[in-house]
């Protein structure tokens, strides 16, 4: 009966801890409604990383406190200048890379294994899809598109803290892309990672298909190449998939023929219309300002939370760059960017290990931030997780 107890005692701890980490993962904002919950979410984590610091691996311990140690020094040095921007980048840094280590300990030290990786990252997809559902039913009984933007975008904002970018699609649908979009289209490539022996299964392939609703509706090119990508490395994968593959052909085939128009209609709005070139010049603008901007630090570069005068991409957070890799150099300078890119020896090691689709889903995560500040969000914890809990407590083993 003791025993008994005490299994079922420790399943709500894991289920209170994996909702924890799947709601800091597809909730778009820290708050709700007002309220600080992802900051409640985080003091559930601390609370079990805190029960399980004496598990906590000597590679991991050194990355941990070379990550905070590091980004704390430039929080500082950047204060003099950026104030509080400085701390909110430090929070925000924190808040992805760092909590993705505290999560991925207390993954490892709770004895959850992949299977419970893919569950959790699964269920952060699954999360993100019903909340698009939930909106696009709400667009499609509104009068119209501009009543869906005046009352439920409005609406949505006030609540979350956040706004989603939108437009009217073909269809009659409309345009819900939301950063954590970017974890649906890596999906496929996970499920491959983290499935023992390309273990498929048919829960896996009805969320590769949830996944790529959450794509398509989301409306961003490079999310859709990349999930067009992971793919078709998942089919690759999938020799047991046979059914899956035919009928994912056939939706294709079946699509091509009966909306041909209107697939073309999607196609040429996304990669050919003029909004692509505007965007694509605000993304070349921000290197050129990024770029003389580190030439007035190129050493150790201006710190954390700083940012160009002659572009603002966000009022509220002015240190945040679409090109955020590239704005690294002027944050960090060369001596700082250097120790940044040092971090790669990790890729290095996953090369000699021949572990080539994790190298893939790093390069996809890491390129990404060309396009959108991705590195320095809680929304990517997962993302962390999946790369952390494989490098240091799966075969790869980066010492």
């Amino acid at each position: 009966m003791t025993d008994q107890i005490g299994e079922e005692r420790n399943s709500l701890q894991d289920r209170i801890f994996i909702v924890s980490v799947v709601l800091i993962t597809a909730l778009p904002s820290g708050s709700l409604a007002g309220f600080p919950l992802k900051y409640v979410l985080l003091s559930v984590v601390m609370f079990y990383f805190v029960m399980s610091v004496k598990r906590l691996s000597i590679s991991l311990s050194a990355h941990l406190i070379g990550i905070s140690g590091f980004l704390i020094l430039y929080a500082i040095y950047g204060y003099a200048e950026f104030s509080r921007y400085a701390i909110n980048e430090l929070i925000l840094s924190l808040g992805a890379v760092g909590l993705g280590l505290l999560v991925t300990h207390i993954v490892y030290a709770r004895g959850f294994g992949k299977q419970r990786v893919l569950t959790i990252y699964k269920a952060s997809v699954l999360l993100l899809a019903g909340v698009k559902l939930v909106v696009m039913a709400l667009y499609l009984i509104s009068p119209g598109y501009d009543a869906f933007v005046e009352e439920f975008v409005a609406s949505y904002e006030n609540i979350t803290g956040a706004s989603f970018l939108t437009m009217p699609l073909p269809l009659g649908l409309v345009r819900i892309y939301m950063q954590a979009d970017l974890i649906a289209a890596l999906l496929p490539l996970a499920v491959v990672l983290l499935r023992t022996k390309n273990r498929i299964t048919s829960s896996d392939r009805a969320m590769v298909v949830v996944a790529m609703f959450v794509v398509l509706i989301g409306f961003s090119r490079y999310n859709m190449v990349c999930y067009g990508l992971c793919l078709f490395v998942f089919c690759l994968a999938d020799k047991k998939g046979v059914w899956f593959k035919i009928l994912l052909f056939c939706m294709v085939l079946f699509s091509s023929f009966l909306l041909f128009d209107s697939l073309r209609e999607f196609v040429e709005v996304r990669f050919f219309s003029t909004q692509n070139d505007v965007s694509d010049e605000v993304r070349f603008s921000q290197t050129v300002v990024l770029i003389n901007y580190f030439e007035k630090a190129p050493l150790f570069g201006h710190g954390l939370g700083a940012f160009s005068t002659e572009m603002i991409r966000s009022t509220t957070a002015p240190f945040s760059y679409e090109q955020q890799l590239l704005s690294f150099l002027p944050k960090f300078g060369v001596f700082g960017f250097l120790m940044f890119l040092s971090y790669v020896y990790i890729a290095i090691k996953i090369v000699a290990s021949r572990q080539y689709y994790l190298v893939m889903y790093l390069a996809l995560f890491v390129s990404a931030s060309f396009f959108n500040p991705y590195f320095f969000s809680s929304n990517m914890l997962v993302v962390y997780l999946l790369i952390y809990y494989l490098c240091f407590y799966d075969a790869v083993r980066v010492v």
